[in-house]
């Protein structure tokens, strides 16, 4: 049984939080009330892993993402002490917009009679993605077919980027989201599969994604997708200096985002097992079990990639790396134009906290900072993995992306009603284009050049 060591009217530091992060010492801060939720973890609705993963910090803002305004009382009895100060900006507690969000979609659910997370249809895009991965690895690596098509393997190639894609914009992203069914087991499967055909790590996508860019968009300094520091090979936001080689990057990002798997590979495995930080988020003492997943994860990697082409089917390590590379490629720009499409533009909201870190309305920044596109497009939708409704996605990250085509129009009405803007353009292409148009106008040097050259004589 763990044991408290603080009293529910001690002022607790951030440095006192963040030694609270292991199994059996979790304590998490709300509204700047610090709670034990050591022996709660066990029982946790959405299961332990992710409660462990996401504890030893200031949570108020992904908390009340993904709960009732209710749930807090569960936590009453926990409060162990009040944090000093936060180091994350705070947004105010439920407004009459989220009120209005929040019943609208309710009342949604409740006349059709389900469960935000009960999509048994979503199975089909699960198994279309898993299918698509194996058929066109056999294509990739059948010497039968290389000798009798030539062509045939190297368009498999971009069939299994395309597939890579689609893994992640359907089990992985919905896993980590945990918006299919209310089981973590079917979560934790989902999504440690993901891990063992790509060689990736989920517990970094939680942080980066869910930790830091789902409750922070595009917010400086916070959000760890649109700003990668300062400076860095791009330059999305005028809050980063200024340097020459930015007036290129509306030509030379595009190849690099298609490096987006090889920049990962090489780098989220040190971040997560040495450095324990993946830009600027803290990582928790990992448990045993995910140091065995980890080793399961690379293990299963190399199998899959070299050993199974190279010694059981004969391939030369060269052929392997060139057509994997055409792979990796591929599925790497995929997801980076659907990813940055949705929130680098010049027409969504870019918000900043005040002099004392208040923020504006969560629910209106969630929507202000998206750009959907292509509504009614069912092909858009299945290839996007129902991104294109990224305004829903961020109010309802737990619901899943099987209702929100029915829900989007729901929350245009209510946001309306607010005054709050949605933005929509018509196509993916659309989207694409307003994104390379921020590229260009942050790459041109500011006015204020001689600010941005103090800034980098600092450097």
């Amino acid at each position: 049984m763990a044991v408290t060591t603080a009293k529910s009217g001690e002022r607790i530091t951030l440095e006192q939080l963040r030694s609270a992060g292991t199994s059996d010492k979790a304590w998490v801060a709300i509204r700047g009330k610090v709670y034990d939720v050591t022996e709660f973890a066990d029982r946790h609705p959405g299961g332990k892993d992710f409660l462990l993963a996401t504890v030893a910090r200031d949570a108020t803002a992904m908390f009340e993402s993904l709960h009732d305004p209710k749930a807090i009382k569960v936590l009453a009895k926990r409060q162990v002490g009040t944090l000093v100060e936060t180091n994350v900006p705070q947004y105010p507690q439920e407004t009459p917009f989220q009120q209005d969000i929040r019943k609208s979609v309710a009342e949604y659910f409740k006349r059709i009679g389900k469960h935000p997370r009960e999509a048994p249809w979503m199975l089909l895009p699960y198994a279309i993605s898993f299918g698509t991965y194996f058929v066109s690895y056999f294509v990739m690596f059948s010497q039968k077919i290389s000798r009798e098509y030539t062509t045939l393997p190297w368009i498999a190639a971009l069939v299994h980027g395309w597939s890579h894609a689609i893994l992640g914009l359907y089990p992985l992203h919905d896993a980590t989201h945990a918006s299919f069914t209310r089981s973590p087991l079917v979560w934790n499967f989902m999504r440690r599969f993901h891990d063992m055909l790509s060689g990736l790590n989920s517990h970094i996508w939680i942080h980066e994604h869910v930790m830091g860019h789902h409750p922070f968009t595009n917010v400086v300094d916070h959000d760890p997708d649109v700003f990668p520091g300062n400076p860095d090979i791009v330059r999305f936001h005028e809050s980063q200096s200024w340097w020459s080689y930015y007036s290129w990057q509306s030509y030379y990002l595009y190849p690099l985002y298609a490096q987006m798997a090889w920049s990962r590979w090489s780098n989220e495995w040190y971040q997560l097992l040495v450095a324990r930080n993946y830009k600027g988020i803290p990582i928790n003492p990992l448990q045993l079990k995910e140091y065995f997943w980890t080793g399961i994860y690379l293990l299963s990697f190399i199998l899959i990639h070299i050993v199974i082409p190279y010694y059981f089917l004969h391939f030369s390590l060269l052929r392997i790396f060139v057509i994997y590379t055409c792979s990796n490629s591929f599925w790497s720009l995929y997801l980076m134009l659907v990813f940055q499409g949705n929130h680098v533009n010049d027409e969504v909201a870019w918000p900043q906290p005040d002099e004392n870190n208040q923020m504006e309305d969560w629910a209106k920044l969630q929507v202000e900072s998206s750009m959907d596109f292509a509504h009614g497009s069912w092909l858009t939708t299945f290839m996007t993995g129902s991104l294109n409704y990224q305004a829903v996605h961020h109010l309802f990250p737990y619901v899943s992306q099987y209702y929100y085509p029915a829900l989007a129009p729901i929350i245009q009405e209510v946001c309306a009603k607010h005054d709050v803007k949605y933005h929509v353009t018509g196509s993916v292409f659309e989207a694409m284009a307003l994104h390379t148009t921020r590229l260009a106008n942050m790459g041109k040097e500011p006015d204020n050049a001689e600010q941005f050259s103090m800034s980098k004589a600092k450097l």
